[in-house]
């Protein structure tokens, strides 16, 4: 009995590690079926040497961890990890660079979607592999409307294109609201009633619009344009034209630089005591945040730019935590790039869940539709039939950007102000009263008020 026992023990065994390798099995099957999530590629090409880059990248990088962290992309039941693989695309230098990286996207790393831009001649080129492999590519910030325009002519070719940052003429609006600011505070303080500005834009196709534009614009509102000088972005020695502004007696230079040039722009303006104010656009400086008035010993003081220092500054619900997640990750002050990069990401997320798909022609319909509230305002785009289709809508209601004033080594927000622009600049409605929670007054230059007061 006890031999029989034994054997009926050794049976049942048997039996029930049949059924536990059995049930193992079928859970083994089901997760094999369910497997790992599967993987969204987003390929981010942009000038990674420069803080242009490098935010555009990190910005992308910081919204794919988030999305990740909270379960993913869902779509029809499936769920997607988002990869985020960025590449220097040296877009300042080199069109053949550029061209190769986004091309490498696609038919290397097999990437579902572009974010890239920097330059527009090379976006320009770029627009061409997006084209020819359909696919779906979003540019960081702004350039030329000659990258809208190309829409307007044969849509269904270059649809796959969008701008989360208004083009050239839209940030004309911008960066003249900021001379209109500077204008108007002389007018009132200092008893000009004509200021004379000077053009100081580095010579690239994105600022050759702005040239066009501001050259048509500053006299009707009220303003002499007092010269016109193109260095190269990387220019390392501007005392030249630094003296040829004092001697054209010029009050107010319009910047335009996407380049390091803007560092020694502003800091021979110190050195040299020129009495300007200095208004419009410094991506470099704005990049290097704290770093950049280092970088001119303090000497960029109240320069004003279109700047995100949003530690203070609520735009929508979601800018004080991107400012938060973005400024620790940079360790400075993130650039609009970590913003637009970090809202693409996530308005590609939406795009997919809402229709449910992840082929490029459906996400442009649904892109074309998109009212997303992102970090800067909401992104939105102007529509197929439309002069400009799929760049980004500025204004209120829309994104208005922010101009910010360095003062004693701090960005502040003045501007918008709560007054409407200039009628000439065309911003369109809603401005009267809109200032966001935070902005403070705009100030000149204590050796303008001593240079040009009457």
């Amino acid at each position: 009995m006890r031999i029989h026992g034994k054997r009926w023990t050794i049976l049942l065994a048997v039996v029930l590690g049949g059924f536990g390798i059995f049930w193992m099995g079928l859970a083994a099957e089901a997760s094999a079926q369910a497997g790992p999530a599967k993987k969204l590629k987003i390929g981010v090409a942009g000038p990674l040497k420069f803080p242009w880059g490098k935010n555009m990248a990190m910005g992308a990088q910081v919204a794919a961890e988030q999305i990740n962290a909270a379960g993913g992309v869902q779509v029809k039941g499936t769920k997607y990890e988002i990869e985020v693989i960025a590449a220097d695309s040296n877009d300042y230098s080199s069109v053949v660079d550029a061209v190769n990286t986004v091309k490498r996207f696609v038919t290397v790393d097999k990437v579902n979607f572009i974010i890239g831009g920097a330059r527009s001649e090379a976006t320009l080129a770029q627009q061409e592999v997006m084209a020819d492999y359909k696919t779906v590519y979003m540019f960081s910030a702004g350039g030329s409307p000659a990258l809208h325009a190309r829409l307007a002519e044969n849509y269904e070719r270059y649809k796959y294109f969008f701008n989360m940052f208004p083009h050239s003429i839209d940030q004309n609006r911008m960066y003249g609201s900021l001379v209109d600011l500077a204008a108007t505070k002389i007018r009132s303080e200092l008893g000009i009633a004509k200021p004379k500005v000077g053009l100081v834009m580095e010579k690239a196709r994105w600022a050759d619009d702005m040239v066009k534009a501001a050259e048509a614009t500053l006299p009707k509102m009220g303003m002499e344009v007092g010269g016109v000088w193109r260095p190269s972005p990387f220019a390392s020695d501007l005392s030249s034209e630094v003296t040829a502004i004092k001697a054209a007696g010029v009050q107010i230079i319009y910047e335009v630089f996407t380049g390091p040039a803007a560092v020694v722009l502003n800091r021979q303006i110190g050195e040299l005591q020129a009495p300007v104010v200095v208004c419009g656009v410094n991506t470099e400086g704005v990049g290097m945040g704290k770093k950049y008035w280092e970088a001119t010993n303090g000497m960029c003081e109240f320069e004003t730019i279109i700047a995100y220092d949003c530690q203070n500054i609520e735009i929508t619900e979601r800018t004080k935590p991107a400012w938060d997640v973005l400024s620790k990750r940079m360790g400075e002050i993130p650039y609009q790039t970590a913003y637009t990069c970090y809202d693409a990401v996530y308005m590609f997320k939406e795009a997919m869940e809402k229709s449910g798909s992840l082929e490029s022609d459906v996400l442009v319909r649904e892109l074309e539709n998109a009212n997303f509230r992102g970090t800067l305002g909401i992104v939105k785009f102007h529509p197929k039939g439309t002069k400009w289709p799929h760049a980004a809508v500025w204004g209120p209601g829309a994104q208005t950007a922010l101009g910010q004033q360095w003062q004693k080594g701090s960005l502040v927000t003045v501007w918008p102000s709560g007054q409407t622009p200039n009628a000439v600049l065309e911003p369109g409605s809603g401005w009267e009263g809109l200032k966001y929670k935070g902005t403070g007054e705009f100030l000149l230059p204590p050796r303008v008020v001593k240079a040009w007061k009457k």
